[in-house]
């Protein structure tokens, strides 16, 4: 039995969602709402193997009975696992598509999908979100909602629901077109020290987005390479990892992060030239290149570093990634 307890890391790619005004393909799943407090069994969908699947977005109170769905009044959002390869979802997906907001930070909110045993809206509670093959949750952020003109039908079902603030909407449509500042499908937000993000071996480029909790809606896209010439090519897989302070050595000033390996997501592949340059990814560990940890300089006046800086200004800050930083510390390796 596919149970939340036994639900494994699904093995999807960064996801997308994309929103439409209804014009061919006929969905069979009406939505009549994205919040979870307002669920009802017919918002049960059951998405298990498919590429596409398709919904129509009904805004109706009250929800006493459901229109079959129409090609001529309503909009309509279709769900993809992304890719290259144009992977469908696995099998056994099975729950409700829902807003997700963290307390008190309206602009980190986006669109999840919770799996349930059952279409019993009480067992939402009790169930877990479909997550990817990073470990982190199935999502589509706001900024990408609202960055795009067609997902314009999503956002105006979300404004009529209640969970999108017009103002919110605004402030994030705003700082999108400032900082362009649109996320990457492969990236992840962060916003303190030692919170998990994904983290791909195989890539030349390694990318997280950094938000300051300081100043409204600032997000800087970090780059960094794991890889230099002597290691590219040379190790294959992915894990979660976070930043932590690091130490430098007593001839160095200045601030610098480490990267903690949390847990390994797909399998490590090494060729032998990587065991005899001593790269090192171990759950639990520091990454390590060449024997020794790898590290960024925080205080080196470049890009890079006054974006880790906003780290560690956020220190202190109230924390709207609480849950999932609390969450991360069962990851670790004992």
């Amino acid at each position: 039995m596919f149970s939340p307890q036994s639900r494994a890391v699904h093995h999807l790619l960064p996801v997308f969602l994309h929103s439409r005004h209804y014009a061919t393909r006929r969905p069979r799943m009406v939505l009549g709402t994205l919040d979870p407090k307002r669920l009802q069994a017919s918002d049960y969908w059951d998405i298990s193997g498919k590429h596409s699947p398709l919904a129509l977005l009904v805004h109706a109170q009250p929800r006493l009975a459901r229109p079959s769905p129409s090609p001529t009044k309503h909009s309509s959002i279709s769900l993809y696992a992304g890719g290259k390869g144009h992977e469908s979802f696995p099998h056994n997906v099975r729950g409700f598509l829902y807003y997700h907001q963290p307390p008190n930070a309206p602009l980190d909110a986006e669109v999840r999908f919770r799996l349930t045993d059952t279409s019993d809206p009480a067992g939402f509670a009790h169930g877990t979100d479909l997550t990817m093959a990073d470990g982190m949750p199935w999502n589509i952020a706001l900024e990408i909602i609202a960055a795009s003109q067609r997902h314009r039908p999503l956002c105006d079902f979300l404004v009529a629901e209640g969970l999108l603030k017009p103002d919110v909407l605004d402030v994030v449509r705003r700082g999108v077109e400032k900082r362009r500042t649109r996320p990457k499908r492969n990236s992840r937000l962060i916003a303190h020290l030692h919170q998990p993000f994904p983290l791909s071996l195989n890539a030349r480029v390694s990318q997280v987005r950094i938000q300051s909790l300081l100043r409204s809606f600032d997000r800087r896209q970090c780059t960094f390479y794991v890889h230099n010439k002597h290691f590219r090519g040379i190790i294959h897989g992915a894990a979660l990892v976070a930043f932590e302070p690091f130490v430098l050595p007593t001839h160095l000033e200045g601030r610098a992060v480490a990267l903690r390996v949390l847990k390994i997501t797909e399998p490590l592949i090494l060729a032998d030239s990587a065991k005899k340059l001593d790269f090192r990814v171990e759950e639990g560990q520091l990454l390590a290149r060449g024997g020794v940890p790898y590290t960024l300089r925080v205080d080196d006046h470049t890009g890079r570093g006054r974006q880790l800086a906003m780290l560690f200004e956020n220190e202190g800050v109230e924390d709207p990634f609480a849950d999932e930083r609390a969450e991360a510390k069962g990851l670790e390796a004992p």
